[in-house]
């Protein structure tokens, strides 16, 4: 997710920065990137805009949905966050 998203900003966000953030809680994992970039035009929400985002924003929001976790996709003007939040004990 990590890699997908920083190569999502490099390509797109017309920005240079972006903050990642990894957190620990007691039951999750929680994973957050974001830039202050253009953000996508027209974008309201992964369901109501599936066309406006790729194959690599899907991919990512698959992959959490495999392991039960929760994937959040925000965009607008002020940038673009890409939030994960997994459970701990995957593959135990």
């Amino acid at each position: 997710m990590v890699q997908e998203s920083l190569t999502n900003i490099y390509r797109h966000a017309n920005t240079k920065t972006a903050v990642v953030r990894l957190k620990e809680t007691l039951q999750n994992i929680e994973l957050e990137i974001q830039d202050k970039g253009a953000g996508i035009p027209g974008f309201k929400s992964l369901n109501d805009s599936p066309l406006n985002v790729g194959v690599g924003v899907q991919g990512m929001r698959e992959r959490v949905r495999q392991v039960n976790g929760r994937f959040e996709f925000l965009s607008g003007k002020g940038g673009t966050t890409v939030r994960a939040v997994l459970p701990k004990g995957i593959g135990r």
